[in-house]
C-alpha cells in the first residue's frame, strides 16, 4: 500500500477507533458487511449487497454472531462525521475493526468481457488475515444475484471452520439501534423467482413472434405482387389485339374468346402459397427463430373485370343500331353529323361511340328522340361491360323513359358503374339514398358514395373522360362531397364540354345565362347552348328559341 493510502486508512482507524470502545465491550463478535464496490448503478449494487448479507445471515443462524444491518454501520459512520464510501475506501479492515466488528466482508463486481465476476473476501480485523475468498459468475445481473446467496454461506461457513449447509434459508437481517435490539424471527426464504429474468424473456418472445409475423406477412405480399405481375404482362401482352376481335362478324370470334377464357382460367383463382418454415428475429434476447406452418391464399388477377367485360362483348351477337334517321322532323344536319360520328364506331363493336350514339336518343326532339331505343343501345353496352351504358340505363330507370320506372333497378345500374370506378355512377346512386328510392335511407351511406364520388371523377377527369369531368364539376356544383364552388364547377363544365359532354355544354349555358361563376352574357350563353343542341340536346335546342 503507497505511504499516503497507508497514512490516510491510519487515521480513519485511529479517528474511529475513539468510539469503538464500547461496541467492542459487549462481546458480542460483530460481522459488518460491505457494500459492493464496482461499476453497475448504485441499486443493482445495492440488491448484490443485500444477497451477500443474507449469505452471511444463513451461515450463521444459531450462533452468537452478530451481522450488522446496512442502516447500523451508516449510523456509526455517520456520527463520525464520514460518509459511507469515504470510510470503506481500500480500508475494509480499518473500518470494520473501528466499528466494532470482529469480520469484514467485502467484494467488488466486475465485467470480464460479458462474464460479471463478483469476488468477495472475509477478513479477521483483529489480526488482518485473509480468512476466504471466492467468487460468483454470471452472464446478467439475475444470473449473479441468484448465486451470490449461497456463495456468500460457503466463504463463511469455511472462514468459521463450521460445516454449515449451504442453502438454507436465510436469517432475517438483525437491524440494530443503540440498545442493539434484536429480532430472532423469520420472513421466509428471499430472492431466487428470477422475475426480471421471466419478464424479459417473455418480451423478446412476444418481439420474436411479431416479427416472425411481419416477416411472413411481407413474404406473402411479395410473392402476391409477383403473381399480380405475372398475370398483367400476360393479359397487357395481348389486350390490343383481343379488342380488335370485337370489330370481327361473330363467326370469327372463337379464336379470341378462347384466348380470353383461358386467361380467365387461371386469373380468377391464383393460388399462392408460403410453405412452412422459421423466421429469423433479433432480440433483446439475441436471435430466436419462431415456426409458422405453411400459409395459403387465393387471389384474382387485378384485369379480371376488364377480360370478363370483353369476353361478354365477344360473345354477344352482331350489334346493329338499325336504319339512321334522316333531315326532317327536326333533326338538323349538325345533331345527324355527330351521330355520324360515332355511328360505325358503335356498330364496329366500340362501347364508348355506343353510349354517345345513344344520347341523341335519349335526350333528342321530336325527330330524334327515342327512349327506347336508347334503352336498348344501353342495355346492350351494359351487358357488354360498358359501365357507362349502365348508367345512362339507370337514368331511363329513374325517369321511366323507355322502360317501366323502376328506382331499384335504376339504383343497381348505377350500383354497377360506381363498382366499375365510376364517379357519375356513385354520385347518381348517393342521391337515391339520399331520398330513399329504391334503396334503404341512410344519409350516412349517401355521404360515403358522394367521397367516392369525388375521387373517382377527379381521377378519371384529369384523364380527359368527358363525362367525368361533367359528373365532377356537378358535385362542386351542388356541393357534394366537397365545398360549394361555382367557378370550379364552371372550369370543369368548360373541360367536359370541350371534350363533347352535351350536358357540361348545356350547364355552361345556364351559368352565363343566369351568372352563376361568371358574369351574365347572352351571347356566350347561346354558344354553350348551340353546342349541346348540335350534339342532340333537345333542352338546350329549345332555349335557343
Amino acid at each position: 500500500m503507497p505511504a499516503s493510502r497507508t497514512i490516510t486508512c491510519l487515521f480513519l482507524a485511529l479517528l474511529l477507533g475513539l468510539s469503538s470502545g464500547p461496541a467492542m465491550a459487549e462481546g458480542e463478535p460483530r460481522i459488518a458487511v460491505l457494500e459492493l464496490k464496482g461499476k453497475l448503478p448504485r441499486g443493482q449494487l445495492s440488491v448484490m449487497s443485500d444477497k451477500v448479507r443474507a449469505g452471511v445471515l444463513s451461515a450463521l443462524a444459531g450462533t452468537d454472531y452478530v451481522v450488522m444491518s446496512r442502516e447500523n454501520m451508516a449510523m456509526l459512520i455517520r456520527d463520525m462525521g464520514l460518509d459511507c464510501e469515504s470510510a470503506q475506501g481500500e480500508c475494509e479492515v480499518e473500518t470494520g475493526r473501528n466499528i466494532g466488528a470482529a469480520y469484514v466482508v467485502s467484494g467488488s463486481v466486475e465485467d470480464m468481457g460479458g462474464l460479471l465476476l463478483c469476488t468477495i473476501k472475509i477478513h479477521d480485523t483483529k489480526r488482518g488475515a485473509l480468512k476466504a475468498a471466492g467468487d460468483a459468475r454470471g452472464k446478467v445481473v439475475m444470473d449473479l444475484v441468484d448465486q451470490l446467496p449461497p456463495t456468500a454461506a460457503r466463504l463463511t461457513a469455511q472462514a468459521f471452520g463450521k460445516a454449515i449447509p449451504v442453502g438454507q434459508a436465510p436469517a432475517p437481517v438483525v437491524h440494530q439501534g443503540p440498545a442493539q435490539a434484536r429480532f430472532q424471527g423469520s420472513f421466509g426464504t428471499g430472492g431466487g423467482l428470477d422475475v426480471e429474468a421471466k419478464l424479459k424473456e417473455q418480451q423478446c418472445a412476444r418481439e420474436s413472434e411479431q416479427g416472425g409475423q411481419q416477416a411472413r406477412g411481407a413474404r406473402m405480399v411479395e410473392a402476391v405482387e409477383r403473381v399480380q405481375g405475372e398475370a398483367r404482362r400476360a393479359w397487357q401482352s395481348r389486350a390490343s389485339e383481343l379488342e380488335l376481335c370485337t370489330k370481327l362478324k361473330r363467326d370469327q370470334r372463337s379464336g379470341c374468346i378462347s384466348a380470353v377464357e383461358q386467361w380467365l382460367s387461371g386469373a380468377r383463382s391464383m393460388t399462392v402459397r408460403l410453405p412452412a418454415g422459421v423466421e429469423t428475429v433479433q432480440t433483446a434476447c439475441g436471435a430466436r427463430q419462431p415456426a409458422y406452418q405453411a400459409e395459403v391464399k387465393v387471389v384474382s388477377a387485378i384485369d379480371l373485370p376488364v377480360a370478363e367485360a370483353l369476353l361478354s362483348r365477344l360473345k354477344a351477337g352482331d350489334f346493329s343500331l338499325g336504319s339512321r334517321p334522316g333531315l326532317g322532323s327536326g333533326i338538323t344536319r349538325a345533331q345527324l353529323a355527330h351521330l355520324d360520328r360515332f355511328w360505325a364506331a358503335c356498330e364496329g363493336g366500340s362501347v364508348d361511340a355506343c353510349v354517345e350514339v345513344g344520347l341523341p336518343f335519349m335526350y333528342g326532339g321530336s325527330g330524334l328522340k327515342d327512349s327506347g331505343r336508347a334503352a336498348r343501345i344501353f342495355r346492350k353496352v351494359c351487358d357488354g361491360g360498358g359501365a357507362r351504358g349502365c348508367i345512362r340505363l339507370g337514368d331511363l330507370y329513374n325517369k321511366g323513359e323507355g322502360v317501366s320506372q323502376s328506382y331499384s333497378e335504376a339504383a343497381r345500374r348505377f350500383q354497377e358503374g360506381c363498382d366499375a370506378g365510376h364517379g357519375n355512377g356513385c354520385h347518381k346512386l348517393a342521391a337515391l339514398y339520399s331520398s330513399g328510392q329504391g334503396v334503404r335511407l341512410s344519409s350516412s351511406r349517401a355521404s360515403e358514395l358522394y367521397r367516392r364520388a369525388v375521387s373517382l371523377s377527379r381521377s378519371r377527369c384529369e384523364s380527359d373522360d368527358a363525362s367525368e369531368c361533367t359528373s365532377y364539376g356537378y358535385l362542386f356544383d351542388q356541393g357534394k362531397g366537397l365545398t360549394k364552388s361555382d367557378s370550379r364547377a364552371n372550369a370543369l363544365y368548360r373541360k367536359g364540354c370541350d371534350l363533347g359532354s352535351l350536358h357540361a355544354c348545356n350547364n355552361l349555358g345556364i351559368a352565363h345565362q343566369y351568372g352563376q361563376g361568371v358574369s351574365i352574357s347572352m351571347t356566350t350563353a347561346r354558344k354553350y347552348y348551340q353546342k349541346a343542341c348540335d350534339m342532340g340536346y333537345q333542352a338546350a335546342c329549345t332555349k335557343l328559341r
